[in-house]
């Protein structure tokens, strides 16, 4: 159909794109000028996150993650950014195949935003919760036992605990020689267990070396210098009135009192009566009447 046509023609309408001719009247005659009709790209490109999942949330015990994905656009995808909600952006690599390598996380939920961009300004996004799951331990405790009677024990507290944001598994702890201690199970987050540990020397000499609470754990120090000496016991006497009185300590319940009557002696006999506890000691009162004894 004939147009009227002056200066430059703008067409919006969809059945307008491409290249069209208009004819215009001008002075009796016709004269044919082309026009080239666009609409304006208003269709976001649709990015999509394949790796390390393809579903909405992720969790972690990794201090870094990677990212990876891709891009489609009905023109062309022109850039690909990513922010990280806990702090962090850049660029990534690609465009309709595109990557992030190791991107820092912090302790819980990092929210990762992904945005495809094309040349009209067009932005698709997808976004991706990350959670990274700590499980911090500690261990506390005053584990210096001194000097401990060889045979006797004394006992002790082991404090384990977590201070991560997901559940510790302790699967067993690891004690030197003449130490012991055990316990298994799970530690919630901001939480803590006792644990009981003794020293039982065998001999007199010193003991120590460190502790380790094996677990799952992803920091932390799981280990803890442990120390004791054993000591014999001493055997004191003194006397009261016409008795000799024996008294040594209560955590040496695997000794016996024996005596002889001549040294060097070949035989030692056990002594009588049955020892008894004063003032937390074992006690012995035995007449003197005159004998010599000798006692250990």
């Amino acid at each position: 159909r004939d147009i009227g046509v002056t200066g430059v023609q703008t067409c919006a309408l969809p059945i307008c794109n491409g290249l069209f001719a208009a004819r215009q009247t001008s002075s009796g005659g016709f004269q044919t000028s082309m026009f080239t009709m666009t609409t304006p790209d208003t269709t976001p490109p649709i990015v999509t996150i394949t790796s390390p999942t393809n579903t909405p949330t992720y969790s972690t015990t990794n201090v870094t993650i990677s990212l990876a994905g891709t891009a489609t656009d009905n023109v062309g995808v022109t850039q690909i950014t990513w922010t990280n909600s806990r702090g962090g952006s850049g660029i990534a690599s690609g465009t309709t195949s595109w990557s992030v390598g190791n991107v820092s996380l912090q302790s819980g939920l990092n929210l990762f935003t992904v945005k495809a961009f094309d040349a009209a300004g067009n932005a698709g996004t997808n976004t991706l919760a990350v959670t990274n799951l700590t499980r911090i331990i500690g261990l506390s405790g005053n584990l210096v036992f001194g000097g401990i009677v060889v045979g006797g024990s004394n006992s002790q507290t082991l404090t384990i605990t977590n201070g991560g944001n997901s559940a510790l598994t302790v699967s067993g702890i690891v004690c030197p020689p003449g130490f012991s201690g055990t316990w298994s199970g799970t530690i919630s987050s901001s939480a803590s267990q006792n644990v009981t540990v003794t020293f039982s020397p065998s001999s007199a000499t010193s003991y120590g070396g460190g502790l380790a609470v094996n677990s799952d754990v992803t920091s932390g120090s799981n280990t803890m210098s442990v120390s004791g000496t054993g000591t014999l016991p001493v055997l004191a006497a003194r006397r009261q009135a016409g008795n000799i009185v024996l008294s040594w300590p209560t955590n040496a319940a695997v000794y016996t009192l024996i005596y002889a009557t001549n040294l060097p002696a070949i035989n030692w006999a056990t002594s009588s009566p049955a020892p008894t506890v004063v003032n937390g000691q074992y006690s012995v009162t035995n007449a003197t009447a005159g004998k010599a004894r000798f006692y250990r």
